[in-house]
């Protein structure tokens, strides 16, 4: 009856069968690759690491009192100082002072470019007091250096560290500076602006001096004046003209040339308005066809006017002092024609005056809205130059906003990088795993039939009895050579290592450079 046998999986056994089968095939990668990966784990060059500490300190004087003009983010003002402190040419004056890489034959950039790349900035931040989680604000900042010499790391990351507090107080102080120069300038543009105007309001006075609306209240009164001054011309012309009728009519029945009557007297001859009187008087009394009546008519109808004759030739003082008078009444009423015509033509340029006010007015108004808009400007500009200019003093000395060492650079004593412990359990681990493997792998090329398994899915049959191997001389010899090969090799590593620590540094030494290197402690 035939008995069909599957081949099993290998089983653990059958592994550790394998391990003991290719033992030497094993440990001899085993212990190569440890050795490969204890002399990489202690001639990785070694990497220090420096860094400093820098806080923000508030200003001391209350913003209060005083401002600040610099009002840029601490974040984004961090970031600017990296960039504008750390150029391209700062960064390689580092260098060359430094020494930091002696063997590089770079250009500027390449060589910035990597000591960026050794170069660490890391924020310090806190809890806003009050404030919801997660609200945080920025306390100061960490810088890093990373160098092979731990001397360097210090001295370099202190450079930079100064680097950053000079240039914060740079940018602070070119800042409100700035700010301080702005402002005055725009004062000073301000003030040009003040002057121009006033010198525009002064000419637009001088071309409207007439015309000018502070120059209405007196105009009004000066109106009223003339007007009463007109009223009074008035009335003194019907006085006058009064007195020259009156003078007149006195002339009119005096004579110039005194007639005497039979007795010698003076005989004064009757004038028009006296017959006219008569006349009436009689119409009154008698009828028109009285003969007195008719008489004063026809004297009337036939009456003539007494000529006035001139000064030289009149001799009645009566009719000189008379015509004198009226002579006098004619110049007056001439006098008070004049100055009421000038009184009349300065009213009417007043009135032309006043109607021309409100388009003045509104030039006027606009000069001077432009002027008091200057001067508001100017004065809140200098106000705030004056706060600038005092917040430039603040910034020079240094007791506004700034940046201080908190923690000065530190000397490491052990390396950053790399992590030697970690590299030389990863280099143990993995010389196991490859020699391992490598013990399979050549089981698997090897061919042939080891155990009563393999001959039993060969043969499609069990076995009756399994005998084990037996070792014949050959195989004892070989074995033996094997031993003696190894512990060879066990005895030249071993004089190797005493050579070493005899000529090279005793074994304690040699165990604390060890333990150093894996920074075990």
């Amino acid at each position: 009856m035939d008995i069909e046998i599957e081949e099993d999986s290998k089983s653990i056994a059958d592994y550790l069968q394998i391990l003991r089968r290719h033992k030497y095939t094993i440990l001899v990668p085993m212990v190569i690759f440890f050795v490969i990966s204890l002399i990489v784990t202690v001639s990785l060059p070694a990497v220090f690491q420096s860094s400093t500490t820098i806080s923000i300190e508030q200003q001391k004087i209350p913003t209060d009192f005083v401002k600040s003009t610099v009002i840029t983010p601490i974040e984004e003002r961090i970031e600017q100082i990296d960039h504008t402190a750390l150029t391209v040419s700062k960064i390689n004056e580092i260098i060359e002072a430094y020494k930091l890489y002696p063997t590089a034959k770079a250009n500027p950039l390449e060589l910035a470019q990597r000591f960026r790349a050794n170069f660490e900035r890391e924020p310090v931040v806190a809890d806003i007091p009050g404030a919801r989680k997660g609200n945080k604000i920025t306390i100061g900042f960490k810088l890093t250096f990373n160098h092979p010499s731990p001397v360097v790391a210090q001295k370099t990351v202190n450079e930079i560290s100064h680097v950053f507090l000079d240039e914060n107080k740079k940018s602070r102080t070119n800042s409100a500076s700035a700010a301080t120069d702005f402002l005055e300038a725009e004062a000073g543009k301000f003030k040009l602006a003040i002057e121009n105007t006033e010198k525009e309001i002064a000419n637009y006075k001088k071309d409207h001096a007439d015309s000018l609306p502070e120059f209405l209240s007196a105009y009004m009164a000066e109106t009223v004046q003339i007007d009463n001054q007109l009223q009074q011309i008035t009335a003194q012309e019907q006085i006058i003209n009064e007195q020259k009728n009156a003078l007149q009519g006195q002339i009119s029945v005096t004579n110039p040339t005194p007639t005497l009557d039979e007795n010698g007297k003076n005989v004064v001859p009757e004038s028009l308005p006296v017959l006219k009187a008569e006349y009436e008087h009689l119409l009154n009394k008698y009828s028109a066809l009285h003969p007195d009546v008719i008489a004063l008519k026809n004297k009337i109808k036939n009456y003539k006017k007494i000529d006035v004759p001139s000064d030289s030739v009149a001799t009645n003082p009566v009719f000189v002092q008379l015509k004198g008078q009226l002579d006098m009444t004619d110049i007056q009423l001439a006098n008070l024609t004049k100055q009421k015509e000038r009184l009349n033509e300065r009213l009417k340029t007043i009135r032309l005056q006043i109607s021309q006010m409100p388009q003045v007015e509104s030039g006027y108004a606009k000069l001077m809205r432009d002027l008091e808009g200057n001067q508001s400007q100017y004065k809140d500009l200098k106000e705030k130059f004056l706060e600038a200019k005092l917040s430039q003093t603040l910034e020079e000395e240094q007791q506004s906003e700034k940046f201080i060492i908190l923690e000065s650079a530190n000397f490491p004593l052990r390396p950053e990088k790399p992590k030697r412990l970690q590299v030389l359990l990863m280099g143990i681990v993995g010389s196991i795993v490859v020699s391992i493997v490598i013990g399979v792998a050549v089981d698997i090329v090897q061919t042939g039939v080891r155990g009563y398994k393999s001959v039993a899915f060969l043969t499609q049959s069990l076995p009756l009895v399994t005998i084990p191997y037996i070792s014949n001389q050959a195989d004892i010899t070989r074995e033996r050579q094997k031993k003696i090969k190894f512990i060879i090799l066990c005895l030249c590593l071993f004089f190797i290592t005493v050579v070493v620590i005899t000529i090279y540094k005793p074994i304690d030494s040699m165990i604390n450079l060890f333990l150093n290197k894996l920074s075990v402690y």
